[in-house]
């Protein structure tokens, strides 16, 4: 699929698939964030969207994860739940509930790190209230050392 994205969107591009972009990101001196890196070496040893597996996990997966996540809310008197997050919105992507991620700061090597807020379907008000409160008491919002400015030319 990557390798249809760049070829649509960025036909004149050096990488052309997913294994040329971790190829690329894996030379020393390019600065890959790390956590960037290993989510594409993850990436790399995953099957294909048609495997069982995960046309099962795809049929069954997002009713499975709401009602899990509805069932820690309920059963705990919560109203959304909070986590660590450095790898995006997994829990969101897998039931389709409203997430929020905010910086929450960055480790001693310069490596950011978020919190995520999660909840049921239409909460999305409740999730920016919750994620504008911790920003403004956090003060956490840092510009990570291993993320590079990005070229105006680039958006062109």
């Amino acid at each position: 699929m990557l390798g249809e994205y760049l070829a649509t969107y960025r036909p004149g591009a050096a990488v052309k698939s997913h294994a040329d972009v971790l190829a690329a990101s894996s030379q020393p001196g390019f600065n890959m964030a790390p956590e960037v890196l290993v989510r594409l070496q993850t990436e790399a040893g995953r099957g294909a969207m048609t495997d069982a597996d995960y046309l099962l996990a795809a049929q069954e997966g997002p009713a499975k994860m709401r009602a899990a996540i509805d069932k820690i809310l309920d059963d705990n008197h919560l109203d959304a739940l909070v986590r660590p997050t450095s790898a995006g919105s997994d829990m969101a992507a897998l039931s389709g509930y409203p997430d929020m991620l905010v910086q929450g700061g960055v480790d001693t090597n310069g490596i950011s790190a978020g919190i995520a807020f999660i909840s049921k379907a239409f909460t999305e008000p409740k999730l920016l209230g919750y994620a504008y409160a911790y920003e403004q008491k956090a003060n956490a919002r840092k510009v990570p050392a291993l993320t590079p400015p990005i070229p105006s030319s680039w958006w062109m």
